[in-house]
């Protein structure tokens, strides 16, 4: 299973993510500027470009609850955040 994020201008597509130690590895960036998916608890961060898709390495298999956002200054508090919660 690969998770796929998708981002429009300061709405995720997906807020939380539920996944069962699999893959996730692309970020689509439908916007017109910069977007990033950045999860500090697993030191993972994609970046795409305007327009672009994104696709890098994160195999999670701690069960638990990670905070994910966009660290585009003004972006996580305009409500670009979710959860991925990895399950056994």
């Amino acid at each position: 299973m690969v998770l796929t994020w998708v981002s429009h201008c300061l709405l995720w597509v997906h807020g939380s993510l539920f996944v069962i130690a699999y893959n996730v590895r692309a970020l689509t960036n439908r916007g017109a500027i910069l977007h990033d998916v950045t999860i500090p608890a697993l030191g993972f961060q994609l970046v795409a470009q305007p327009g672009q898709r994104a696709v890098g390495a994160l195999t999670p298999t701690t069960p638990g609850t990670y905070e994910f956002y966009c660290s585009v200054p003004g972006h996580r508090e305009a409500g670009m955040i979710g959860r991925l919660v990895v399950t056994p």
